[in-house]
């Protein structure tokens, strides 16, 4: 089984255009895209999805935009637009700032759920770090129960999963029991590895083993969408160019691990 191997496009660095991503990210010999919603492309769709047919990138999945995440404002026709142009997969966030079992998340999740279905979108719920804006996720809480509570919210819901494996901060996903529960409804994987300090680096970095990572989901014939989110630190996002050269490299190695794993 070939894997196709996508790449994530953010609003940052803010002096980098979209279609500078697109065409890096050709070159870099991804096979799609994932688009984070922001002010370069929510409303600019038709220039986004002509980029896409230029480059020949079709756009995969969608991730909410920041706005929505944060609970400003859930912005429904945002998803709206995305089921018009007939992508079918949304990764979402938990909020920021507030417990699993608070009543605003919940009618949080309610309201993506009535979106899900007048839209026909698959809202694919994400697993958070530990950081300062998700630490009450993890109150009294280990890793392995916030992924719990997260399959859980799935079902209650309906959701779908994008499981991050940076997030997770586990070097062989694979081995833990919740992901291989989670595996069947799991519409969007981000992969990146990780450090004792760093989350989303590139994959010939870090402590994720990628290479048994890489033969499990293919014995398994992993149908979702594997999409790299590389260079996704903050600081560096807001301060230094894009380094497009570690999506290369780390697109290289997939495509040689799933060569020598065929």
């Amino acid at each position: 089984m070939k894997l196709k191997v996508n790449a994530s496009i953010t609003d940052f660095p803010l002096y980098t255009s979209m279609e500078s991503f697109f065409k890096e990210f050709k070159k870099a010999g991804a096979d799609g895209v994932e688009i984070v919603g922001g002010y370069k492309n929510r409303w600019s769709f038709d220039r986004l999805f002509s980029y896409a047919d230029k480059y020949d990138l079709p756009i995969v999945a969608f991730h909410q935009p920041v706005w929505s995440g944060v609970g400003l404002f859930v912005d429904v026709g945002f998803f709206e637009l995305i089921a018009s142009r007939g992508v079918r997969k949304v990764t979402v966030h938990p909020l920021t700032l507030t417990t699993m079992e608070s009543t605003r998340m919940r009618k949080y999740f309610k309201r993506f759920s009535d979106i899900q279905q007048a839209y026909g979108v698959s809202m694919c719920l994400e697993n958070m770090p530990h950081d300062l804006e998700y630490k009450k996720l993890y109150l009294n809480k280990t890793q392995i129960q916030h992924l719990e509570d997260i399959y859980k919210i799935g079902q209650e819901y309906g959701f779908l999963y994008t499981f991050d494996v940076s997030h997770a901060e586990s070097s062989e996903p694979q081995k833990l029991p919740i992901f291989k529960k989670m595996l069947p409804s799991i519409g969007v994987i981000h992969v990146s590895s990780f450090s004792s300090h760093h989350h989303h680096l590139p994959l010939f970095e870090g402590d994720l083993r990628i290479e048994s990572f890489l033969k499990f989901l293919m014995q398994e014939k992993y149908k979702g969408s594997l999409v790299l989110e590389i260079n996704h630190s903050l600081f560096r996002r807001i301060f230094y160019p894009y380094n497009f050269s570690t999506i290369s490299k780390s697109i290289s190695l997939v495509r040689e691990l799933v060569d020598k794993l065929s």
